[in-house]
């Protein structure tokens, strides 16, 4: 098809949207509206980015030409990612080939075959090539003060859920070091957002794809697997036997290191998504606003029950998250260990005193 009939698809949804006679609209996130579109017997799958579309600060452009950048570079590889085939900068919007399939939450059966095919796809993404740059998308580092910055805000709130008089003073040379080690490790490419829904499943479950590349910078391959563990109800030994599916793929790591990472990332992830969880149950939605050249993200009270879907669909609660700090373990490091121990201080539990 020629770029002007990819570019008639992209005006139809920016001027009519969900009226747009020839689209039907799909279950999006907040940023975003995804059609399913008919082109006489073809079949398009468009997504439109609303919402402050440049919100990432490690993209040098905006979501929708990132991502686009991304699938583009991944699809070269025969990665299993849905191919990006048109790019409207000026109306933000994006068409993609069109895929028979269920995400994950619909999918009946996610079996050890599934897994394994997931995992499969995963490390052929993370043995491609990094670079800073993609066509003309720039990626910048993740810094340690971005590590620094995570651990302050993710502990800060939980000290305000749990009203701990706890001083974060007391723990800035624990997170700086942190940070260095982590800043260290190698990165790949890959999703950092590998739950349910941004994975699809043909009927048959004998192939998968992976969709969502819109902040998906260069980062450490740990968090590909936490991100897809995380959103699991696993027991710890099933996490364990995924994590070395993967690394069988990769008989030069440093299996203990690796794990270490793995650990501390994993307190960190979890201690996070612990904001994200509450702002949901109280119905915020994130907005961003720039102060002196500054971009901070800030939550206004919202209708929207987007949140509240996501929480339930993903099965997440505040008190899952610090279970899964306190009961899954996957090294002995010692400054995981030392989140753990801080996170019990704030929660009052015994489990790390």
């Amino acid at each position: 098809m020629e770029a002007k009939a990819y570019r008639a698809i992209c005006e139809d949804i920016s001027l009519m949207g969900a009226n747009c006679p020839k689209a039907e609209i799909v279950t999006g996130g907040i940023k975003n509206d995804c059609y399913r579109y008919l082109q006489e017997s073809k079949v398009f799958f468009v997504k439109k980015y609303n919402q402050d579309t440049r919100y990432a600060k490690h993209l040098s452009k905006t979501r929708c030409e990132s991502e686009f950048a991304m699938c583009k570079y991944l699809s070269q590889y025969g990665c299993a990612i849905v191919k990006p085939l048109y790019c409207s900068t000026e109306m933000q919007i994006n068409v993609f080939e069109y895929i028979e399939g269920k995400n994950l939450f619909d999918h009946p059966n996610i079996d050890e075959f599934l897994i394994k095919l997931i995992i499969d796809e995963l490390v052929k993404i993370h043995k491609i090539p990094v670079f800073q740059t993609i066509f003309d998308c720039s990626f910048f580092q993740t810094t340690e003060e971005d590590i620094v910055r995570h651990l302050n805000e993710a502990i800060s709130f939980l000290k305000d859920i749990y009203k701990s008089p706890i001083q974060l003073c007391d723990y800035q040379n624990i997170f700086a070091e942190i940070a260095s080690i982590i800043i260290s490790q190698p990165q790949v490419f890959g999703s950092i957002q590998l739950h349910n829904g941004n994975i699809m499943v043909e009927e048959k479950g004998n192939r998968i794809w992976f969709v969502d590349f819109e902040k998906a910078p260069p980062h450490f391959p740990q968090l590909d697997l936490v991100s897809f563990i995380n959103t699991r109800d696993y027991a710890v030994e099933i996490d364990f036997k995924i994590i070395e599916y993967y690394l069988d793929h990769f008989p030069n790591v440093d299996k203990i290191n690796f794990y270490q990472i793995y650990d501390l990332l994993f307190v960190i992830d979890n201690l996070r998504a612990i904001k994200k969880i509450k702002k949901n149950e109280e119905q915020y939605k994130i907005i961003w606003i720039e102060q002196n050249g500054i971009r901070k993200k800030l939550y206004k009270k919202s209708d929207s029950t987007i949140g509240l879907r996501w929480n339930k669909e993903r099965k997440e609660s505040i008190e899952k998250r610090i279970g899964n700090i306190y009961n899954k373990i996957y090294s002995d490091n010692k400054y995981a260990l030392e989140l753990r121990r801080i996170a019990s201080k704030i929660t009052n539990s015994n489990e790390y005193y």
